[in-house]
């Protein structure tokens, strides 16, 4: 007796649907880590990571956030919008516009209630509510929203930019650092330096004189700076004396703003952190989390460290690559998160770590979006040493589920004749499968065009039985009639 023939057939759709996602997923991969992302331009796959995203944070991704290290409330939300306002800077395409608009403005009532619970309770009775990462946060989140949409700005809008503008203008004029406190008596430069940035959009719109007060925050890094590795401080005192060295994940993310405030100095900073903390070879880069020579755990701001080199000190750093404008860098990066990050691309968008961490997708589409300076005009090399090796893993393993769907079809082909008329439903049930994994919702539009087809084929039946049948051959309608009294 032959093989079980659906056994066979069931074996042979599996292999069928591991060849096929080897194959496409594979070409994908190959795909996002070679092409390079071009200034000026939004990629496919980062369109792709808007649609994942649209939507798709629920309660339990903001309950996580909170939960998973003190300000992750705050970032899930504030730097989705910076992302969606990205988009819509470099793109000014009507459509962003408006969906920047309308889901930031979503957002900040979101915002403004985490005055209510930890970690920004405690400060938000301080003349900057919330101490200066949480109002730096919602201002720049505000004055974005509206420089882009100019005179279509809501009046309320444009009054709580205005008045919260000037609270943090008056607070740097009185602090002798330049550095505002997060916290009771903690500071960190990069919160302060989102206050600027707001500071810096309002002094554009209005032609106000509110950023002046940035030279003395940048005296104060100078005076401050690491002498080992030339590097501003990260975490300091009020004062702006150093608590801490140099921390990759907080650099980071300072030199993806820092640009936009002062280009000189900005590239003077990357360079010293290139130069003693990025780890780069064969097209691939990360970065150090600590100074070479110190070696500390991780923690909830580092998150992974593995031989010195942390994941969010390389993250932000695509940020604040392209900030700078340092494309080649900048590739190199993200290059490094195509391949490191697991990322899915399917019809419902691109996610990483099969989207079970809606932080990750935020801060990933946040520096993939940063704009690069006007400059900027050629895109970052291909690195074809990994786009190669990477090739050869993929076709290798096309090959192995390749050889396996061939001996599954074998089987399947020594079973076909004890039942002909299963090869015709297993196929058709292949291709069901293939068409709902495109489109979601073909089971649904199956059934209304079957539905549609089936009342036009009565509707026709109907209409030509008389003709068929003679003059004794009525409709059902008509004989109803007749027999109504």
């Amino acid at each position: 007796m032959g093989p079980d023939l659906w056994r066979a057939r069931r074996r042979l759709l599996v292999r069928a649907v591991i060849l096929a996602w080897t194959v496409i997923f594979g070409a994908t991969h190959v795909l996002e880590v070679a092409v390079p992302d071009r200034p000026g331009k939004i990629s496919l796959d980062t369109r792709m990571q808007l649609r994942w995203l649209a939507g798709s944070i629920t309660d339990v991704d903001v309950e996580f956030a909170r939960k998973t290290f003190p300000e992750g409330e705050l970032f899930l939300h504030e730097f989705h919008g910076l992302a969606l306002e990205n988009v819509a800077e470099t793109t000014r395409d009507p459509e962003d516009i408006a969906v920047a608009a309308r889901e930031v403005r979503a957002m900040l009532p979101k915002i403004d209630v985490m005055l209510t619970h930890a970690p920004f309770k405690q400060m938000a009775r301080a003349p900057v509510r919330g101490g200066v990462c949480w109002f730096a946060g919602q201002n720049l989140l505000r004055g974005r929203l509206v420089a882009l949409l100019g005179s279509s700005a809501d009046p309320a809008e444009v009054k709580r930019f205005h008045d919260d503008s000037a609270i943090l203008a008056r607070a740097f004029g009185a602090s002798a650092s330049g550095v505002l406190e997060a916290y009771p008596g903690m500071s960190w430069p990069v919160d302060s330096l989102f206050g600027y940035r707001s500071l810096q959009i309002h002094d554009r719109l209005y032609d106000t004189k509110l950023f002046t007060t940035f030279e003395r925050f940048k005296q104060t890094m100078r005076r401050y700076q690491d002498r080992a590795t030339g590097l501003m401080p990260s975490y300091v005192y009020l004062d702006g004396r150093p608590r801490d060295v140099p921390r990759g994940c907080a650099l980071s993310w300072s030199l993806a703003v820092l640009p936009d405030l002062d280009p000189a100095y900005a590239a003077e900073q990357w360079a010293a952190y290139r130069r003693g903390f990025a780890r780069c070879s064969g097209g691939l880069c990360l970065f150090r989390e600590y100074p070479a020579g110190l070696s500390r755990g991780p923690d909830s701001d580092s998150g992974p460290i593995v031989g010195g080199l942390g994941m969010s000190a390389s993250a932000f750093a695509l940020a604040a690559a392209r900030a700078t404008g340092d494309l080649d860098t900048a590739e190199s990066l993200r290059r490094t998160g195509e391949l490191l990050g697991m990322p899915a691309l399917s019809w419902w968008g691109k996610r990483y770590l099969g989207g079970r961490i809606a932080m990750f997708d935020v801060l990933s589409l946040w520096t993939r979006t940063v704009p690069t300076p006007a400059a900027a005009t050629t895109a970052g090399s291909v690195a074809w040493t990994p786009v190669l090796v990477l090739s050869a893993l993929w076709c290798g393993l096309a090959a192995l589920a390749l050889r396996a769907f061939r001996r599954a079809r074998a089987g399947a082909r020594g079973a076909e004749a004890r039942s002909s008329w299963e090869h015709g439903l297993f196929i058709a049930a292949a291709l069901a499968v293939g068409l709902h994994l495109i489109w979601p919702a073909f089971v649904g539009a199956l059934l209304m065009i079957t539905l549609s087809l089936l009342d036009l084929v009565s509707r026709r039946d109907v209409a030509r039985a008389p003709t068929r049948a003679g003059p004794r051959s009525v409709s059902l309608e008509h004989r109803i009639a007749e027999e109504m009294p």
